[in-house]
């Protein structure tokens, strides 16, 4: 679970604890699915400090990059 905070123009995030939820499996994305318990197994989901809602190309701080969305280890 991430607690994110609007702050302006930028998203704050953190991981408060771990919670799943598996109603709706029809319309989750496979992919994105399968790197967020990437980052959750590995523990890198609790660097998250950001909710990043800009377009741009994923890099070493995209913990989970979308197309619209990402969270991310740098502070934005």
């Amino acid at each position: 679970m991430l607690l994110i905070k609007r702050d302006g123009e930028s998203y704050v995030a953190r991981c408060i604890g771990f919670v799943m939820i598996y109603s709706c499996t029809s319309l989750r994305d496979p992919e994105l699915n399968g790197t967020l318990m990437k980052q959750i197994g590995s523990g890198k989901i609790l660097s998250v400090q950001s909710l990043r809602r800009d377009q741009h190309e994923a890099d070493v701080t995209c913990l989970v990059h979308a197309k619209e969305s990402c969270l991310s280890s740098k502070l934005i």
